[in-house]
């Protein structure tokens, strides 16, 4: 089964998770929600909120919780780990499900319905910013809130989970690292690219994905309000 997935901290699950879970519902795409170092009032939520897709669309909605998959020394790296978790996670969950996945950022919203891609790994190249360097510049190369895992694409989610554990725990560590994989495997699996008519951070019109980058997700109207419409649905 083909499934969006997403996984975020219980922040981001208050904040963004119902508005995803609503524009998901009503999108009619399949979605899996995984939340780190979740408490028991947390969980309670995950199930009210399955609640609350069921009234809404004949899709399948799934959840699970962890703990965070490794130590952290500060804020900065804890914000880190929440980032890159998704990736660790679905590499587990590719190699032990039937499932297929497209893996995307809690705080989007689902536009339109999704249909699964016709390649073995979908991933969004970008040209890296501008005047970056080093890790920076190999960071972002790519968009991480689009990537897509067929069945084939079983070890690389494992290689890039793996080269995530390696660290350094440092902002960029989720794209560096698939990044770093895609590079390794160029001819070894059929890719396809997603591109800004499929996702977009200026929340134009006809794009599948709104993905809501930094301050944008607060203050931009287009964005707050499709979002708070959304939520709406859920609460």
């Amino acid at each position: 089964m083909f499934k969006l997935f997403a996984s975020c901290d219980p922040t981001y699950l208050t904040l963004h998770a119902p508005a995803l879970v609503a524009s998901a519902a009503t999108a009619g795409n399949n979605l899996h929600l995984h939340v780190i170092n979740a408490s028991p009032s947390e969980i309670d939520f995950l199930h009210f909120m399955s609640g609350r897709w069921e009234s809404l669309t004949d899709a399948v909605f799934s959840f699970s919780w962890k703990d965070q998959f490794t130590k952290v020394n500060n804020k900065e790296e804890l914000r880190t780990i929440y980032a890159c978790d998704r990736f660790v996670t679905v590499g587990d969950r590719l190699r032990y499900s039937s499932d297929t996945y497209l893996v995307i950022d809690t705080d989007c919203l689902i536009m339109k319905n999704i249909q699964e891609p016709d390649c073995q790994i979908g991933l969004f190249l970008r040209d890296p910013l501008p005047g970056t360097q080093g890790w920076e510049n190999q960071g972002t190369r790519i968009a991480a809130g689009a990537v897509y895992y067929s069945r084939d694409a079983v070890d690389f989610a494992e290689q890039v989970a793996t080269r995530i554990r390696r660290g350094p725990i440092l902002w960029f560590l989720d794209q560096v690292a698939i990044s770093e994989v895609y590079q390794q495997n160029l001819s070894n699996y059929r890719f396809s690219y997603f591109d800004g008519e499929f996702m977009d951070w200026e929340f134009l019109p006809n794009t599948s994905i709104w993905t809501g980058k930094g301050l944008r997700k607060y203050d931009n109207q287009t964005y707050v309000a499709k979002k708070n419409a959304f939520d709406r649905m859920i609460r």
